[in-house]
């Protein structure tokens, strides 16, 4: 399966990347499919910083049991709902 690259279409690599030299918290929200996740990872990649991601997916019960919100890890499946959201990016399968 072919790779899919974040296409900058607003300067956002160069904003972010003043944003972090001036050290500035760096937050990017929106709806998924958008870039986001590949642009914020790309970034942390390329200039060694420690990235974490908040994940939204879909939580049936909260606690884990259905598994409804499962995400793929370089460890394994996690569920969102208890183990997350938040999860260090290099640990994701993106």
């Amino acid at each position: 399966m072919e790779e899919i690259q974040y296409l900058d279409w607003n300067n956002s690599n160069q904003i972010i990347k003043k944003a972090y030299e001036a050290g500035l918290f760096v937050l990017i929200i929106g709806p998924k499919g958008t870039g986001k996740t590949s642009l914020v990872r790309d970034f942390a990649e390329n200039n060694n910083i420690r990235c974490e991601a908040s994940l939204e997916n879909m939580m049936a019960c909260g606690i884990g049991v259905c598994l409804c919100c499962v995400t793929p890890t370089i460890r394994g499946n996690a569920v969102v709902c208890s183990e997350g959201p938040v999860f260090q990016s290099t640990d994701l399968k993106w």
